[in-house]
């Protein structure tokens, strides 16, 4: 009985790939493991979990990301220097391109998720702020926040209504119309 195929034109494709991947990997992990070195206490500096203790890498709780750290023994390790370049092509929150920037080290990153690009490129704005500015801000907005209209933002959020009270709500609204 001859088996149909749901994709007729990818069949001289799929013909080329080995059956057996398994075979393939140690094909090639033979074939680099003069360079392949295991390093288990690098373990620990992989997760996320290792930027929870810095102000600002903890801002963001993002699984994927790599640890301040993990990133911090990499570029000691090849001996980075300012005329170096980093290139990140999955930067997730930006941890590489942060610890760079922190190590002054030029570093392109980029990735596909939209709230990624977004944390990676919001994150180093935080390393400009100075910590006493922050204060002397909050104070003076929260003093001028009665004259804000509130933003008209999230208002066909169903559960915005439901997370915050309408007096919260509209304050929300004002602190973003004041922002």
């Amino acid at each position: 009985m001859k088996q149909l195929s749901l994709f007729p034109e990818w069949e001289d494709e799929t013909a080329k790939i080995p059956i057996n991947t398994c075979d393939e990997r140690q094909r090639i992990e033979a074939k680099f493991s003069h360079l392949i070195q295991e390093e288990l206490k690098l373990g620990k500096l992989v997760s996320y979990i290792g930027n929870k203790s810095l102000p600002i890498l903890g801002l963001y709780r993002y699984k994927e990301a790599f640890a301040f750290s993990f990133v911090e023994e990499f570029i000691k390790r090849f001996q980075l220097k300012d005329k170096n370049l980093i290139f990140e092509p999955f930067c997730g929150m930006g941890t590489t391109p942060f610890t760079a920037m922190h190590a002054n080290i030029k570093a392109v990153a980029i990735d596909k998720l939209p709230i990624a690009a977004f944390i990676a490129n919001t994150m180093p704005l935080f390393w400009l702020v100075e910590p006493s500015s922050l204060h002397h801000n909050f104070e003076l907005l929260k003093n001028k926040l009665r004259q804000f209209d509130p933003a008209d933002i999230a208002s066909d959020v169903a559960i915005m209504k439901k997370a915050f009270s309408a007096e919260t709500l509209t304050e929300l609204c004002q602190w973003k119309s004041a922002i």
